[in-house]
């Protein structure tokens, strides 16, 4: 019998101005509140998934690095269910869900819940040289959101850098599916 994928429902993680009313919200409690309604939509318990993939960029807090693990357990799923967390700059979400699909076709899940979250009003600031004793002189600090920003090759924004390629491959905005340029 052939596996066969079906996406059941979304919701979204709620979203506010930056450095406002989410400053201090742990990242994965958005996650874990996105997922607990996604769940709560379609009637689903969460002990009856069995792999959470979750997408995100700029880890925060301590439990960032665990996201998914966190997310999962947060959510109510079983502790023998797997976690995975994917980073893939702008396409984290969408590599969450592409991973979930994979785990049900590989018949390596049978429920994945997928999703993914950021909290960029969290994000650190990293003081580079200070793990291996600073020198005498000014030590750079780093912000963490223009280093998950920035096209790592020529440090555009990733904005910028969608722009150019959309411009030297000759993509516009619109696409055949947008209701405006539907004949």
């Amino acid at each position: 019998m052939k596996q066969e994928v079906v996406l059941s429902g979304g919701k979204r993680t709620p979203f506010g101005d930056f450095g406002k009313s989410f400053v201090d919200v742990p990242g994965t409690d958005l996650g874990i509140h996105a997922a607990k309604s996604c769940l709560d939509a379609i009637g689903l318990a969460a002990n009856k998934v069995d792999y959470l993939v979750c997408g995100n960029v700029i880890p925060v807090d301590q439990g960032g690095y665990f996201s998914a693990r966190v997310i999962g357990l947060g959510t109510s799923m079983s502790e023998d269910s797997c976690a995975l967390n994917v980073s893939r700059a702008c396409g984290s979400g969408t590599q969450a869900m592409v991973s979930s699909a994979e785990q049900i076709l590989t018949e390596h899940s049978h429920i994945a819940l997928a999703g993914g979250y950021e909290n960029t009003s969290r994000a650190d600031y990293a003081l580079t040289g200070a793990r291996w004793s600073m020198k005498r002189g000014a030590d750079r600090i780093v912000d963490t959101i223009d280093c998950a920003c920035r096209y790592p090759f020529d440090l555009l924004l990733m904005g910028e850098a969608v722009e150019a390629l959309a411009d030297d491959f000759g993509c516009g905005r619109r696409s055949s599916s947008h209701p405006a340029t539907r004949p």
